[in-house]
């Protein structure tokens, strides 16, 4: 799921989509850009130390970083660690994204720094986007189905 979401989120990704994707989860989180700001760059299971972020995303002054949960639970002090390692990067947003509404329990340090998104808003961004451009590839509706499948609760 998560590569899917990195996939979609780069730009100049062969889904036919360009920034609309990631304008979108920009807008959805309130962080000021379009997606087209140069050197954006995706990475998934970005690594610092013992800890992995599954995914980040960095623009020219902001920076996404994302734990996803699909059925898995948070592991020891999870997003403190995360937090952590990443908190000094430019305006950094982190987010925990899960199947629905899920307590944070290893945000104790990091307490309301984390933002609440769900596969559900994923799959809604994804086809928003998918809707304003024609032409997008074919496995960009197959993601949207799965997540609306797999993550709707």
């Amino acid at each position: 799921m998560t590569a899917g979401l990195a996939w979609l989120l780069r730009t100049d990704g062969h889904h036919g989509l360009g920034p609309t994707v990631l304008g979108g989860l920009l807008g959805h989180l309130g962080i000021a850009g379009s997606g087209l700001e140069v050197g954006v760059r995706v990475v998934l299971e970005g690594q610092r130390d013992e800890t992995r972020a599954d995914l980040v995303v960095y623009g020219g002054d902001w920076t996404i970083v994302v734990e996803a949960k699909t059925f898995a639970v948070e592991q020891d002090r999870q997003l403190d660690r995360l937090h952590a390692h990443w908190r000094n990067e430019p305006a950094p947003c982190f987010v925990f994204l899960t199947r629905g509404p899920q307590l944070q329990t290893t945000a104790e340090d990091s307490r309301g720094q984390w933002r609440a998104l769900t596969w559900a808003q994923v799959a809604d961004i994804a086809r928003a986007a998918a809707t304003s451009m024609p032409g997008a590839a074919p496995g960009v509706h197959d993601y949207i189905a799965t997540l609306e499948a797999y993550h709707r609760v």
